[in-house]
């Protein structure tokens, strides 16, 4: 990544999974201004919030609290052509969706209220699992005809672009690269955004002229992503209320005592203000933070994007030896 020149990218964790935000190609509009690691804070830091429209949800509802306080762009996960059931063809369904409860009105809703914070919307295809809804089409040959969906899609529902996320690595040679070719040739002079969420367990099986092809790259900075959401967005902070303060808890009642790991109000402070040496930050996903509590996440991270906010004072070393 380091030889890419032309991206500028950042690491953020959260507890609502990890990651983080990566920008390409604008800095000469000067809205991202990038920096190298322990540089200055990034005067424009991009945050990019995942929402997760696969789930069963009264989106509604969702539209009207979603918090777009300094959130620039908002990615709909995941919104996937259905599986063929067989070999594709031209002829195989590729309409584009959610879960049936992200209807069109719910999709309306959710735009509507992110473009009047100034928030950009983009679909984001593929997903873990996902993918293959995807990847069966190029492996087809049939990029043209997905691209024709994709663009009629955000065409009808008003959106910014597309995120692209892959995460099978033995499907990301030539046909992966011709079709992120061929989808930013057709949106980019729409003014579009061609996005995607990248790891590095995923990029050794990227082509390397890929990267440079993304106006923005999300990150996956991933510690256990099912206990993490499972358990800590559910059960952890109701079995341990100060939870929030630590990075750790265990020994309760809770799963005989298991102790889970994750990433606290302070640890996202600092991964924060890391994130602003880069791109900005990135959040899987905004529906598993709680935005009534004193210490949602989300709000901890918009704090410390702020360049203005005061530095987190590093932890003390740990004793025994452990650094």
């Amino acid at each position: 990544m380091n030889t890419v020149k032309s991206i500028k990218m950042v690491a953020i964790a959260v507890v609502m999974a990890a990651v983080a935000a990566v920008v390409h190609g604008q800095t000469a509009s000067g809205v991202c201004q990038c920096r190298i690691p322990n540089g200055p804070p990034n005067p424009h830091p991009y945050l990019v919030g995942y929402l997760g429209v696969y789930k069963n949800l009264d989106w509604m509802a969702v539209a009207r609290t979603l918090d777009f306080n300094k959130m620039t762009h908002l990615n709909l996960a995941f919104i996937n052509p259905p599986l063929c059931g067989g070999p594709c063809s031209a002829q195989s369904d590729m309409t584009l969706g959610g879960n049936r409860s992200f209807t069109d009105d719910a999709l309306k809703a959710v735009v509507d209220a992110a473009h009047a914070h100034g928030t950009k919307v983009l679909i984001s295809i593929g997903g873990d699992g996902g993918d293959r809804n995807i990847m069966q089409f190029y492996n087809a040959g049939l990029s043209a005809q997905l691209i024709e969906a994709i663009d009629a899609y955000l065409k009808k529902h008003g959106l910014d672009g597309v995120d692209v996320d892959v995460e099978e690595p033995k499907q990301m040679g030539v046909p992966f690269t011709s079709f992120v070719t061929a989808l930013v040739n057709k949106l980019r002079p729409q003014g579009k955004l061609v996005t995607a969420a990248v790891a590095q367990y995923i990029q050794a099986g990227a082509q390397d002229d890929v990267l440079p092809l993304f106006d923005i790259v999300n990150v996956m900075i991933y510690g256990t992503y099912e206990r993490t959401v499972s358990d800590m967005a559910y059960w952890s902070l109701a079995n341990y209320p100060n939870a929030w303060a630590v990075d750790s808890v265990g020994g309760g009642t809770y799963r005989d005592g298991a102790v889970f790991t994750y990433q606290g109000e302070t640890t996202v402070a600092r991964e924060t203000q890391l994130s602003r040496q880069y791109g900005g930050a990135m959040v899987w996903e905004l529906t598993q933070d709680d935005p009534s509590s004193p210490h949602s996440l989300l709000k901890a991270i918009q704090r410390n994007l702020d360049p203005n906010a005061p530095p987190v004072p590093e932890p003390a070393p740990r004793r025994g030896g452990d650094n």
